[in-house]
């Protein structure tokens, strides 16, 4: 995020809309309906957001999948425990893109302690400037007595700060 909004390299926002593509390429390939065979299509609706609810730069990606595949005769609900199943497959096939891109762009790729990609070289300060999320989670999780992924998601909701309407001509 740091490197394309802030540095101004679009080619890695360029980068990120070609990972996400791949992912939910690849995932399209394994979805079915309910009962039947796998039809190898569904819609997907993408948000491109540059920033987080705290206004630092966070370029990332929502994916809404609607609930439709087409076979050879109808539209039909799609299997969506599938669809729950494939969101690690999604996660990793999105990674690795993104990682060869970034590679192929020169830059090096770190994988942080979460497993989430870092542009290597990048000033620890500076990420920890452009990190006000990540440091209101992390405080929450401290003072808090459960650990683990479950402490994680109770932080994230416990320090979720209402949407902001952003002018984009300011």
């Amino acid at each position: 995020s740091i490197v394309a909004l802030v540095g101004g390299d679009h080619r890695v926002v360029e980068a990120h809309r070609n990972a996400v593509d791949h992912a939910l390429g690849l995932m399209e390939k394994f979805i079915r309906p309910q009962s039947g065979a796998e039809t190898g299509n569904f819609l997907v609706a993408k948000f491109l957001h540059e920033v987080s609810r705290e206004l630092d730069p966070h370029l990332h990606t929502h994916a809404i999948a609607l609930n439709l595949t087409r076979d050879d005769e109808r539209w039909r609900a799609i299997d969506s425990r599938l669809l729950f199943q494939m969101r690690r497959l999604g996660t990793r096939a999105y990674r690795a893109a993104l990682s060869n891109q970034l590679h192929l762009l020169g830059y090096g790729v770190d994988v942080a302690a979460d497993r989430h990609l870092e542009i290597a070289g990048i000033d620890r300060d500076m990420v920890d400037h452009f990190s006000a999320r990540h440091r209101q989670i992390a405080e929450h999780r401290a003072e808090s007595p459960v650990s683990g992924p479950v402490a994680d998601r109770i932080a994230q909701e416990a320090t979720r700060a209402a949407k902001r309407e952003i002018d984009p001509r300011a």
